[in-house]
């Protein structure tokens, strides 16, 4: 059976345990039907580029994706892994916006994509949009706390250990 992204956005929800808090209208899923649109990636592929203009919302239906940057050195630094049903890049602006990660294909991905414009309109729209996107902007900004978190828990440790390690000189 085919899926649409309507029913997989409502899957979605029920995982996150959102479906309680946003439930989307038909008017809304015939929107998304109607607007999203089904891509195939590659594994090792790039769905995005680091500085290429960032044009779509991407729903990730199968496989996982890494979105990663490169350091000074170059070296390439994972920010996330996405795995299937999950939105890849929710936050688009109004303004040209260009992208300061790369997102991989780690496996062969089937994606769904909705252009920037149509992803305002349905802000515009749709109030069950709009808390799914609430919802996904918090759970970010806590992923980030929680990452930052852990990044100063290991800096104090080792900080700890080197000032016992001159303590003892």
């Amino acid at each position: 059976m085919v899926q649409t992204i309507a029913t997989l956005i409502d899957e979605t929800l029920m995982v996150m345990g959102a479906h309680l808090h946003v439930r989307m209208t038909d008017e809304e899923k015939a929107y998304l039907d109607a607007h999203f649109e089904l891509i195939h990636i590659k594994k090792g592929e790039h769905l995005v580029t680091r500085g290429e203009e960032v044009c779509y919302l991407y729903y990730l239906e199968s496989g996982i994706v890494r979105l990663w940057f490169p350091d000074k050195e170059n070296r390439e630094i994972s920010a996330r892994f996405i795995q299937a049903k999950e939105f890849i890049n929710f936050f688009l602006s109004h303004e040209e916006h260009h992208a300061h990660y790369n997102i991989k294909a780690l496996e062969p991905c089937k994606i769904w994509r909705l252009p920037k414009k149509d992803l305002h309109q349905l802000y515009e729209l749709s109030i069950n949009f709009n808390k799914l996107a609430r919802i996904h902007l918090v759970r970010s900004i806590n992923r980030k706390i929680m990452r930052e978190d852990r990044k100063s828990t290991r800096l104090n440790s080792s900080h700890s250990a080197i000032s016992y390690a001159v303590f003892c000189l």
